[in-house]
């Protein structure tokens, strides 16, 4: 059987409605984050940037750093700059979960130098009242190298 993305685009099967509200949705919400960046921008810091003084200039370039930094939030995974951890604006992880979602499969080293050992990894893995895991707990000083490869 041949898988979905072998296929030429033509030859795809249709989107579903749920996709389609789901696109819509997500453009809704990413356009509605640059919408309120910007328009902060022009309402809050337009004003002191006509300002003759010293002051207002330094809080300006001090509102167009935040903004840029509210803009990468909206596209990445850092956290919103008002100090709030538990909120995430993260756009490119919602496109993959939405429209692309995939397995993250993390293996360990069981031999050889620098192995892990059961109790190592059980020490590392945060799971749920089911016993999946849902998290990792590293040291601050770890090391992870990156291999992609397409499992089946």
């Amino acid at each position: 059987m041949t898988d979905i993305h072998e296929l030429p685009i033509s030859k795809r099967p249709a989107q579903t409605w749920r996709t389609t509200l789901k696109a819509i949705f997500f453009c809704l919400l990413f356009n509605f984050g640059c919408l309120m960046i910007n328009g902060s921008q022009f309402v809050f810091l337009l004003p002191l940037r006509i300002l003759p003084f010293r002051w207002s200039r330094s809080l300006y370039y001090t509102g167009i750093r935040y903004t840029k930094g509210s803009f990468g939030c909206l596209q990445s995974m850092s956290p919103l700059p008002l100090e709030l951890p538990s909120i995430h604006l993260n756009a490119a992880v919602l496109m993959c979960q939405w429209f692309a979602p995939t397995k993250l499969l993390i293996t360990f080293e069981t031999k050889g130098e620098g192995r892990f050992t059961p109790e190592e990894i059980q020490c590392y893995s945060i799971k749920n009242k089911h016993g999946d895991i849902v998290a990792l707990n590293f040291p601050s000083k770890f090391v992870l190298i990156a291999n992609h490869q397409v499992c089946r």
